[in-house]
Parts: C-alpha cells; structure tokens; sequence
C-alpha cells in the first residue's frame, strides 16, 4: 500500500511539471531564470522557456550554458549591478535594454523581473518582451511629432504647457519646444489673447470629447497677433477625469486676411451693385434664375426684389426670346458681353430701349451672370426729336433757296 502511495506521488509530481512546462512554454514573452549571487552577480541561466530560444535563435542547451551577460548588449553591463541592487531593494523592476541575438540583431526589449526566494536562494524571474514594434511606432510618432508642420501641444485642465513640438514654439516666437514648455505655466493667459476664449473651448472639450476648428487668437512671444484653428480632445484616466488635453495648432492668419480682403471686396461691390445708377441683377447662367437685384432694377422693369427674385427673366417677360438668345451666344463665345441694344417690357407692359452688358461670375459651385442694364429710353427718344428737327431744317432751308 506504502508502494501504491509513492507510485501516485511520483505520477502527480510528473503530471505536475508537465503541467508547468506545457504553461512556461505558452507564455508570449520570452522567460529567464537565473540565481543571484551575494555580489549582485546573474548565474547562469537555470531554466529558459521555448519563446526565450526562438527569439534569440539560440537552443535551449546553448542558452543554459549562458547568462544575463551573454545576451545584454555590452554597453549595458554596467548596469547589472544597480539594478541586482534595486531588486534587493524593491523586488520587482522594470527596465528596458537591448538584448543580442545569436546572429547579433540587436534587439529591444522590455524586461519585467521578480525576486523570489527558489529552495532558498535568490532568484531571479524575467519576463523579457521585444518592443521592437513598439519602438519603431514611437519612433515613426516622434519624427511626425518633431518634423509636423502643425504645432502639436498637451496641456494640463490649468492651461500648463505638459509638451510641445518645435512648430508651435517657432509659432509662437520661442526658439525651441524647451523654451516654450518652460516657459508656459498658464496658457490661458500667456497665449490665448482672450482667456475666455480659452474657457469657452476647454468648455466644449469636456462637453465634446473633441473639437475640430477652433478659431481664436493667439499672442506671440513679442506681443503680436495671430489667428489659429485648434483641434483637440479630452484625455481621461480610468476613473473618468480629465487628465490633459491634447491637440493640434494651425495657423490661419493668412487666410483671415484674405477672408477680411474678401469681406471688404464684397462689401465695395454690395455698395456699389445697390447704389449703381444702371440696372443691375444677377442669375444663374444654367437655367436664367434671378438671385439679386437692386434699387434701379425695380426703377426700370417695375418688378421689386421680392418678384424678381426666384423667377427667370423668361418668366417675367423682360426680353424678346430672340434678345435672350442673342445675349447666351455671345456669353458662350466671349464670356462676356457689351452694349447690347435691346428692348426690354416693363412689368406694366411698356417697352423701354436698353443697353445690355454681361460677365460670367464664379459663384459658390456655379457661374453666375453679372447684367448691367442702361435705360436709353430718353436717350432715343431725344435722339429721334433731334433728327426730326434736323430733317425738318433742311428740307426748310431747300425750301427757302428755291424760293430765292
């Protein structure tokens, strides 16, 4: 019976380390056990898992005959002994290194080690992780971060400058990322021309989450101005607080003015297109749908802005059809037109005589058609008085020299 018992142990303890194998062998990061001796000096390897040998290229027999400085990149042997102390210290350390592999990649790694106490001696247990991907990642994020064109920030709920890469700082007239990180205690005040500015748009971040084109001034370094457009998102922690924000600067400040060039333009022609002394409206070039129209349109056609507009000059009758055609031809041809002698019907039914002048606009997604309509009505007529009393002069001056 005593045999039967020891037997079962013996099958349980197998089991047992089959079971621990088969789990050491499954692990993703690769695992080291060594002893550590009073001097603070690794042992050889006592124990490696398959991830260990795969990762490095070496065999498991190859590796146990190795240790810690075997595998470390040279420059970093220095290091053992503070960190053996450490692990006296804390039992547990996390550190990054480069190992070296079998073919002499140079691998970089996140090493997580324990200190237990194995039969009574301190032992060490690295769970070691290739952060390569990692690295390049951060890496690829860093160049993006240093080389962006757009200013990248992360400031603290104060308005604490947290990091900033090297296009907001020339931005804002610092010589470098340090300068203006050291430099910015309270954003709000120091950068943002408008606190409020600020507490409006943090106000949206932690409504939003995120905001996409805000458009605020900044101050430089020497006191001057500029227009960005900020995006950005609210960072919490686990518990749902705000831990930062994060986001990107672009400065507009060029387009700003153009806008503002834009607006003043817009508002010389919105003058002069109401005040003008000709008739002036403007419409779609497609299907002839007035848009605007001002003052001396209403003079001369008889039809307010309210009728005009919405309806085509066909629909109100303003030209003969064949006029119409005549003004599209010669807009398709030349782009624009000049002094076209049209008659043109009031809305009352009266036909005045005008001059019709056109250009093609740039509308938003469509062109448009300038017209600028003359009233030559009076004109004309003065003209056909004058010739009639002309006419009528000189047939009175034949009839004098015959009776001469």
């Amino acid at each position: 019976r005593a045999e039967s018992t020891i037997q079962q142990a013996h099958e349980a303890i197998i089991k047992a380390e089959r079971h621990y194998r088969l789990m050491f062998n499954s692990v993703s990061d690769a695992v080291f056990v060594h002893t550590l001796g009073e001097d603070g000096v690794p042992s050889q390897f006592i124990e490696v898992n398959d991830n260990a040998c795969r990762y490095l290229g070496f065999t498991r027999e190859e590796l146990l005959g190795m240790g810690p400085f075997d595998i470390l990149a040279p420059e970093e042997h220095s290091n053992i002994t503070a960190r053996a102390q450490r692990l006296r210290a804390t039992g547990h350390l996390i550190w990054e290194g480069t190992h070296v592999a079998m073919d002499g990649r140079r691998i970089p790694v996140e090493v997580n080690t324990h200190l237990v106490a194995l039969h009574g001696t301190p032992t060490l247990i690295s769970s070691v992780r290739d952060i390569s991907d990692r690295m390049e990642a951060e890496k690829r994020y860093r160049d993006i971060f240093e080389n962006s064109v757009e200013g990248i920030y992360r400031t603290s709920t104060d308005g604490k400058c947290l990091t900033a890469n090297p296009a907001l700082a020339k931005m804002i007239g610092f010589h470098s990322a340090e300068e203006f990180v050291s430099a910015i205690t309270h954003s709000g005040s120091q950068v943002w021309l408008d606190p409020d500015e600020r507490h409006r748009y943090t106000a949206l971040l932690e409504n939003c989450g995120s905001v996409l084109g805000f458009e605020a001034q900044f101050k430089r370094k020497d006191s001057t101005l500029l227009w960005v457009s900020i995006s950005g998102r609210r960072v919490c922690g686990a518990d749902g607080r705000t831990l930062y924000y994060d986001g990107f600067v672009e400065d507009i400040t060029k387009r700003k003015s153009a806008e503002e060039k834009v607006k003043i333009s817009e508002r010389k022609f919105r003058a002069a297109f109401m005040t003008g002394a000709d008739a002036f409206s403007i419409a779609t070039l497609k299907d002839g749908l007035i848009l605007d129209v001002n003052e001396r349109f209403t003079e001369v056609f008889g039809y307010p802005a309210n009728e005009a507009c919405g309806r085509t000059s066909t629909q109100l009758g303003l030209y003969a059809d064949a006029d119409r055609g005549r003004l599209l031809s010669e807009i398709t041809a030349k782009g624009y037109v000049s002094d076209l002698d049209f008659v043109a019907r009031r809305k009352n039914g009266d036909l005045r005589s005008v001059l019709i002048s056109a250009n093609v606009l740039e509308g938003e997604g469509e062109e448009l058609l300038l017209h600028v309509v003359r009233d030559i009505t009076e004109q004309k007529r003065t003209e056909a008085e004058k010739a009639k009393l002309e006419d009528q002069l000189r047939q009175a001056q034949k009839l004098e020299s015959i009776g001469r």
